[in-house]
C-alpha cells in the first residue's frame, strides 16, 4: 500500500485510503471558504461515456442538509468507484434550489484522489 503524503495521517485518513485501494472508491478532498452543507443523496460523480452515476458513500468534516457548517473548512467525500475505463467525470451536487455545485470534466488520475475548492 502506498503511504499517505501527509506528515500526520489521522486514523480516518488511513482508513479512507485503505478502503479506496480495496474497493476502488474515489476520494475528493474539498475546501470551502464560506458556509457549506452537503445534500448527501444529491451529490455524485457522473463518469463520461457511461450511463451510470457514482454515489456518495461517506463524508467527513461537513454537515449534512439542513445544517450549515461555517467556513473556512476542509472536508472529505468518498464515492463509489468509477467504471474501469472512465477517463473523466463530473462532480455534481444537484439540489432543488440555487447553490448546488458542478465541477465538469475532471480528468481521472491513477490514485482516484482529487482536491477541489468550492
Amino acid at each position: 500500500m502506498e503511504e499517505l503524503k501527509t506528515k500526520k495521517a489521522s486514523k480516518t485518513e488511513i482508513q479512507i485510503k485503505i478502503k479506496s485501494e480495496e474497493k476502488g472508491q474515489v476520494i475528493i478532498h474539498c475546501r470551502c471558504g464560506d458556509f457549506v452543507r452537503l445534500w448527501q443523496h444529491h451529490t455524485f460523480l457522473i463518469p463520461h461515456g457511461y450511463n451510470t452515476i457514482c454515489k456518495l458513500v461517506y463524508s467527513e468534516g461537513v454537515s449534512l442538509f439542513p445544517t450549515w457548517t461555517k467556513g473556512p473548512i476542509k472536508f472529505t467525500l468518498v464515492f463509489e468507484g468509477l467504471p474501469k475505463g472512465c477517463k473523466s467525470f463530473d462532480f455534481l451536487e444537484q439540489i432543488p434550489q440555487a447553490g448546488g455545485f458542478h465541477y465538469p470534466n475532471i480528468k481521472r488520475n491513477k490514485s482516484d484522489i482529487y482536491n477541489v475548492t468550492l
